[in-house]
Protein backbone atom coordinates (compact mmCIF):
# COMPACT_ATOMS: atom_id res chain seq x y z
CA UNK A 1 0.00 0.00 0.00
CA UNK A 2 1.84 2.95 -1.01
CA UNK A 3 1.75 5.97 1.40
CA UNK A 4 3.09 9.23 -0.20
CA UNK A 5 6.23 8.69 -2.11
CA UNK A 6 6.95 5.10 -0.57
CA UNK A 7 5.50 2.14 0.81
CA UNK A 8 3.40 2.11 4.06
CA UNK A 9 3.05 -1.41 4.62
CA UNK A 10 2.64 -4.27 2.76
CA UNK A 11 0.61 -7.87 3.12
CA UNK A 12 2.44 -11.28 2.25
CA UNK A 13 -0.20 -14.26 2.10
CA UNK A 14 0.45 -17.61 1.71
CA UNK A 15 -1.80 -20.91 3.12
CA UNK A 16 -4.50 -18.93 4.60
CA UNK A 17 -1.92 -16.56 6.57
CA UNK A 18 -1.09 -13.01 6.46
CA UNK A 19 2.08 -11.20 7.21
CA UNK A 20 2.05 -7.85 7.13
CA UNK A 21 4.75 -5.04 7.50
CA UNK A 22 4.19 -1.60 8.16
CA UNK A 23 6.49 1.29 8.61
CA UNK A 24 6.38 3.05 12.20
CA UNK A 25 5.04 6.15 10.17
CA UNK A 26 2.06 4.58 8.56
CA UNK A 27 1.38 2.91 12.21
CA UNK A 28 1.72 6.52 14.07
CA UNK A 29 -0.84 7.90 11.25
CA UNK A 30 -2.96 5.26 12.10
CA UNK A 31 -2.90 5.15 16.15
CA UNK A 32 -1.02 8.35 17.42
CA UNK A 33 1.31 8.28 20.11
CA UNK A 34 1.12 4.39 20.33
CA UNK A 35 4.35 3.46 18.27
CA UNK A 36 7.62 5.08 19.55
CA UNK A 37 6.57 4.41 23.40
CA UNK A 38 10.28 4.29 25.33
CA UNK A 39 11.73 0.56 25.91
CA UNK A 40 9.07 -0.77 24.18
CA UNK A 41 9.21 -3.79 21.49
CA UNK A 42 7.82 -2.52 18.20
CA UNK A 43 5.83 -5.92 17.29
CA UNK A 44 1.89 -5.51 16.52
CA UNK A 45 -0.06 -8.62 16.47
CA UNK A 46 -3.15 -8.78 14.68
CA UNK A 47 -5.71 -11.30 15.17
CA UNK A 48 -8.99 -11.75 13.82
CA UNK A 49 -11.39 -12.57 16.26
CA UNK A 50 -15.01 -14.14 15.95
CA UNK A 51 -16.47 -12.72 19.14
CA UNK A 52 -14.59 -9.02 20.26
CA UNK A 53 -17.11 -8.56 22.92
CA UNK A 54 -15.91 -11.71 24.63
CA UNK A 55 -12.55 -10.97 24.02
CA UNK A 56 -13.12 -7.62 25.87
CA UNK A 57 -14.75 -9.81 28.90
CA UNK A 58 -12.06 -11.99 29.10
CA UNK A 59 -9.61 -8.74 29.68
CA UNK A 60 -11.46 -7.10 32.14
CA UNK A 61 -8.87 -5.37 34.05
CA UNK A 62 -6.25 -5.68 31.47
CA UNK A 63 -5.21 -1.85 30.61
CA UNK A 64 -6.53 -1.37 26.76
CA UNK A 65 -4.07 0.58 24.69
CA UNK A 66 -6.03 0.58 21.76
CA UNK A 67 -9.66 1.49 22.34
CA UNK A 68 -12.55 -0.07 20.52
CA UNK A 69 -13.07 1.50 17.13
CA UNK A 70 -14.23 0.90 13.38
CA UNK A 71 -12.05 0.98 11.12
CA UNK A 72 -11.89 2.08 7.34
CA UNK A 73 -12.00 -1.23 6.05
CA UNK A 74 -14.94 -2.50 8.26
CA UNK A 75 -13.15 -3.89 11.37
CA UNK A 76 -13.83 -3.42 14.96
CA UNK A 77 -10.91 -3.60 16.89
CA UNK A 78 -9.11 -2.89 20.31
CA UNK A 79 -5.75 -3.58 21.41
CA UNK A 80 -3.68 -4.40 24.59
CA UNK A 81 0.09 -4.67 25.64
CA UNK A 82 0.93 -8.20 26.62
CA UNK A 83 3.43 -8.49 29.97
CA UNK A 84 6.68 -8.23 27.26
CA UNK A 85 5.33 -4.90 25.49
CA UNK A 86 4.28 -6.35 22.43
CA UNK A 87 1.14 -5.09 20.85
CA UNK A 88 -2.37 -7.27 20.59
CA UNK A 89 -4.85 -5.68 18.13
CA UNK A 90 -8.03 -8.49 18.15
CA UNK A 91 -10.16 -7.42 14.98
CA UNK A 92 -13.98 -8.44 14.68
CA UNK A 93 -14.25 -8.49 10.69
CA UNK A 94 -17.73 -7.40 9.11
CA UNK A 95 -19.15 -9.90 6.61
CA UNK A 96 -18.13 -7.39 3.70
CA UNK A 97 -14.53 -6.88 4.01
CA UNK A 98 -14.35 -10.86 5.01
CA UNK A 99 -16.18 -11.92 1.81
CA UNK A 100 -14.19 -9.28 -0.81
CA UNK A 101 -10.78 -11.34 0.89
CA UNK A 102 -12.77 -14.12 0.35
CA UNK A 103 -13.14 -13.69 -3.23
CA UNK A 104 -9.42 -12.30 -3.54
Amino acid sequence: MPEGGKLGFVILVRDGVELMYQTYASAEKDIPGLVRKPNLPGTFLYIEVTGLDDIKRRLAGVKVEVPERTTFYGAREMGVREPGGNLILFAEMSAAPEQEREAQ
